[in-house]
């Protein structure tokens, strides 16, 4: 029994062993590994087609020479320029404009110190005014206490008896 149990089990064991063996020798290919940024692209050959395609209109009323307009395909976002148009009427408004925008930033400043300037001398009428009003009532306090002395000494006299004519 154990010749049979050897040959049972040597003969798969032997199967195996000479089938794993090749009788061709391959060279293994070895390489260095060395650290570099990774670069991934594909190079690929055709036509590209937009997805999308917008007609862009210049106003009637536009009368100008364009100074830049986007290449043909470009991609473009929402955004950003693709033309400019100079219109020599509207440049001419807009410098118009700008004046106007000056003037009337000066004449607000001219009207700003203008009432600031009435308001100061408001201001010191005012403080003159109360000066002059509190001289008023020391002369009337002045004055009337001058007038009332005499009458006082006038009616004790009288009263005492010392008010003779002569």
């Amino acid at each position: 029994m154990s010749k049979q149990y050897l040959l049972i089990f040597s003969i798969p064991f032997l199967t195996l062993f000479f089938s794993c063996q090749s009788k061709e020798k391959k060279a293994i290919s070895t390489f260095t590994v060395t650290e570099t940024d990774f670069v991934d692209f594909v190079n690929i050959d055709g036509f590209v087609e937009p997805v999308q395609t917008t007609t862009i209109g210049c106003p009637r009323e536009a009368d100008g020479i364009i100074t830049f307009i986007v290449e043909d395909g470009v991609y473009v976002n929402e955004g950003d320029t693709v033309c400019v148009l100079e219109d020599a009427n509207l440049k001419k408004r807009y410098d118009e404009a700008v004046v106007n925008l000056e003037t009337a930033n000066a004449e607000l400043n001219k009207t700003k110190a203008d009432l600031a300037l009435k308001y100061a001398l408001l201001e010191a009428q005012v403080k003159n005014n109360a000066a002059e009003t509190d001289i008023a009532n020391l002369d009337f306090v002045a004055t009337s206490v001058f007038i009332a002395k005499p009458t006082e000494n006038k009616e004790a006299r009288t009263a005492n008896g010392s008010n003779r004519k002569a």
